[in-house]
């Protein structure tokens, strides 16, 4: 599944390559990119890339150092499966909902366009074509949401048995000082990564290009779009 990848192609200074189940994942420093304000300025400092077969992870340098036991080569390759399930998602929700709808509506159309005696309800089966369009949309993005929450929770729970319970709480908690620290803030943080995560990977499956489970699979990190 292809991640971000005109990102992806951007990035060619790894400061680290670990070597994650057969696949290649390079780290970059978010700090020597263009891309610094527009992720971390927004609190999304690690984005996932790919190019369908090997990954790329941008992650601002003081992150990367203060959250390692999170991106070891084990736990990413728990936010790796997780971005393939979600990717999984998505494209079963395409070739069993929207593509069989999809041809049965065009497919209707024709036939109420050319036959002439059915020309008649031709703007009747238009109308009612797009209102089917319209509430599988809707179906769409509901079962996508649940499909990706799903999966999120799964690389959660892998990465809590991976660095122990314990250990996965305090990181938490290091990642939010974290935040507060960068950001300074004054009000509420923003979510952390891992409360991002199902919302980032469902922009970056609609982009085509995804974060890790940090995010939102542009989602995951422990936000791991």
């Amino acid at each position: 599944m292809k991640l971000n990848p005109k990102i992806y192609r951007t990035l060619t200074n790894p400061v680290e390559t670990q070597e994650v189940n057969g696949t290649t994942v390079d780290i970059h420093h978010m700090n020597e990119t263009n891309y610094l304000a527009r992720y971390a300025g927004q609190g999304q400092f690690a984005v996932w890339t790919s190019d369908g077969h090997d990954y790329k992870l941008m992650i601002e340098r003081d992150y990367f150092e203060t959250l390692r036991p999170l991106y070891s080569p084990k736990v990413n390759g728990i936010w790796i499966r997780f971005y393939e399930r979600a990717g999984k998602v998505r494209s079963d929700i395409f070739f069993k909902l929207i593509g069989p709808v999809l041809l049965l509506a065009l497919a209707a159309i024709i036939v109420f366009a050319t036959v002439p005696a059915l020309k008649a309800y031709q703007t009747i089966v238009l109308i009612v074509t797009l209102g089917l369009v319209l509430v599988v949309n809707i179906a769409q993005s509901t079962l996508m949401k649940r499909g990706i929450e799903k999966a999120r929770v799964e690389a959660v729970t892998e990465i809590k048995d991976e660095v122990g319970l314990d250990k996965f709480n305090e990181l938490i908690d290091i990642q939010t000082k974290f935040y507060e620290e960068y950001f300074k803030f004054k009000e509420e943080p923003v979510q952390t990564e891992v409360e991002q995560i199902d919302t980032k990977v469902e922009d970056d499956l609609e982009q085509k290009p995804v974060e890790t489970l940090e995010s939102k699979p542009e989602e995951a990190s422990t936000k791991e779009e």
